[in-house]
């Protein structure tokens, strides 16, 4: 895995981040497993993988995560999509928390 396989992309639909959008968007996609999650200011997750591609849309707050000495911010409406077996970690904002849309394929 290098990280120029990892993607991010900014919010493309009119209007603020919707998380029915995005997760109609994800089931189009093919994704399953789909799912809102909500993070606390501060939270943090050390270096981990999965096994599948793994999508983190963000809807509100903000949320970083680090590959390979690379650091990927995203802000609300952001996407991030990771191949399989990326090892990453996550760092949520101090005070804004995060709130996201998980799916995997």
């Amino acid at each position: 895995m290098t990280v120029s396989e990892i993607r991010v992309r900014p919010w493309d639909a009119q209007g603020p981040p919707d998380a029915e959008h995005m997760t109609t968007v994800l089931a189009e996609e093919g994704y399953e497993s789909i799912h809102a999650f909500q993070d606390r200011p501060g939270s943090y997750y050390p270096d981990h993988e999965h096994p599948y591609i793994e999508v983190r849309w963000l809807v509100s707050g903000e949320v970083s995560f680090g590959v390979d000495g690379e650091t990927y911010t995203l802000q609300p409406g952001d996407r991030l999509d990771m191949p399989a077996n990326t090892v990453h970690d996550a760092r949520i904002h101090p005070e804004k928390g995060a709130t996201y849309i998980c799916a995997s394929k």
